[in-house]
């Protein structure tokens, strides 16, 4: 997916546009939940839990959030238990304070009113999975990032760009304008 006539107010600038604001986006996108109260409709937040299910799940958490969060929103709470058995096993080990969960021992299925963990217990074990990167928690992304709303769409549409002149990109990393530092470890 190419995202040349959305980027900037006129498309897309040169790269000296893109390094002198290092992660600023200039695009913006009018999302639902923009139109409304900033609140979300049924059918974005289904297709928002699919993608992060499926896509961001497998590396990512957002920990301050729990999956309760999306009943009567989008889901009815029958149908969202049945979307979690598709989810990664959760262990004792995620709780930040086992005591409340002392009869548990081995991994176990997440129930709706846990919060997301992310598949890995430690940021060692993280970084060991992620060649040496920890993939940061997702929960307040859209509000603490640049873009806010739109960061998460600029960053997952921004790999096709080629790297400036002089900006070496280390092997097993990419390159990606939309991202902080430009070179980012997960792959497109």
């Amino acid at each position: 997916m190419f995202r040349d006539d959305i980027g900037a107010p006129h498309g897309i600038k040169g790269y000296e546009e893109q390094v002198n604001s290092v992660g600023m986006h200039h695009g913006h996108n009018h999302f639902p939940s923009e139109i409304t109260w900033n609140t979300y409709n049924s059918a974005t937040l289904r297709r928002g839990f699919k993608v992060f299910q499926r896509a961001c799940q497998g590396c990512h958490g957002a920990m301050h959030q729990k999956y309760d969060l999306m009943v009567d929103k989008g889901f009815k709470q029958r149908e969202l238990m049945d979307k979690m058995i598709f989810l990664p096993k959760i262990h004792p080990a995620h709780q930040k304070y086992r005591g409340d969960f002392f009869q548990e021992w081995d991994f176990r299925q997440r129930v709706i009113h846990d919060r997301m963990w992310p598949p890995y217990m430690t940021v060692h074990q993280a970084k060991n999975a992620n060649m040496g990167v920890w993939p940061p928690d997702l929960s307040k992304v859209l509000s603490h990032s640049p873009g806010l709303i739109n960061y998460s769409y600029n960053l997952l549409t921004g790999y096709h760009y080629n790297p400036p002149f002089g900006l070496d990109v280390p092997e097993g990393r990419y390159f990606n304008p939309y991202y902080d530092h430009m070179i980012i470890a997960m792959p497109p």
